[in-house]
């Protein structure tokens, strides 16, 4: 998996999925360390992913969590960082 960005909270990587071969992200989300206010911020993001459904926005595939972190399987979206598409 080669790493395509950091955030506060997660690591997002670009990985591939062995049944379909299709290339999608996979954001990375440690727990240890998250107060509870940050831990609901991560349980309403993955809401919201669930209830988005726009030919414009990143679909949410699947999402697995053990003891120690949460993996978000995203659709992977080129063009770099949100952020700094804006400020340009």
């Amino acid at each position: 998996m080669d790493r395509i960005g950091k955030g506060k909270f997660s690591t997002v990587f670009k990985t591939k999925n062995r049944k379909t071969g299709e290339i999608c992200a996979l954001k990375q989300i440690e727990k240890g360390g998250l107060d509870p206010r940050e831990m609901k911020f991560i349980r309403d993001e993955i809401q919201i992913f669930t209830l988005v459904s726009h030919p414009n926005a990143a679909k949410m595939r699947e999402v697995f969590e053990n003891d120690k972190e949460i993996h978000i399987v995203m659709d992977l979206v080129k063009g770099g960082e949100l952020f700094d598409f804006i400020v340009k």
